[in-house]
């Protein structure tokens, strides 16, 4: 048997596998739940795990087993497109019309407080608004499987890692760095994070 490993996790960890393959998650990630969240195939090295991963992958997408679990996980995904689509309202979609207004509000606001010479703080609202709005429609895209999910997968333990390119430079000290850098410019605009009552 050619996944025989995966398969032996059993009909709903394997179906689980294959649902989570076929909306675009990382192999990596499914990797890190089989090992580190199920506990199986500690016998077996993570990115071993992960190649194993994507042949599966690339053999359910060429029907190597017959199209029912690539057709069951894509039903399973065109339902919950559907049911989001073919209501009267498109919840989405009127988030996105808002945050497209909400940025021409940004903007307008923008250009008054440069020909004012001052600082608005009316434009600190906005853009905090227009910031949560792209954190929501975001997150919308996730949950609907539109957009690849790249964060830490809930219950999966991730370990940090270091990046060294060919030419020495260390990315995770240059994101560190990009990270400081912008929160100095927020800091220096007036902009903080919400916090609500309940934290």
């Amino acid at each position: 048997m050619r996944f025989e490993r995966l398969q032996r996790l059993g009909k709903d960890k394997f179906q689980k596998i294959v649902n989570e393959l076929m909306r675009g998650t990382p192999v990596i990630m499914i990797a890190r739940l089989i090992q580190q969240e199920w506990g199986d195939c500690q016998n077996v090295h993570e990115n071993t795990l992960a190649k194993q991963l994507m042949r599966l992958h690339t053999a359910i997408t060429n029907g190597a087993f017959g199209g029912d679990l690539a057709q069951e996980a894509r039903r399973k995904a065109s339902v919950r497109i559907k049911l989001f689509h073919g209501s009267s309202l498109d919840c989405l979609e009127e988030l996105i019309d808002l945050a497209v207004l909400q940025r021409d509000r940004v903007q307008q606001l923008r250009e008054k407080e440069r020909q004012l010479n001052v600082p608005l703080s009316s434009l600190n609202i906005i853009i905090n608004d227009y910031r949560d709005l792209l954190l929501c429609i975001q997150k919308i895209k996730f949950d609907l499987g539109l957009d690849e999910y790249k964060g830490v997968i809930p219950g999966v333990k991730a370990t940090a890692m270091s990046v060294t390119r060919p030419d020495g430079v260390n990315v995770q000290q240059q994101v560190l760095e990009a990270i400081e850098a912008v929160e100095d410019i927020f800091r220096r605009r007036g902009i903080y994070p919400q916090v609500s009552a309940g934290n």
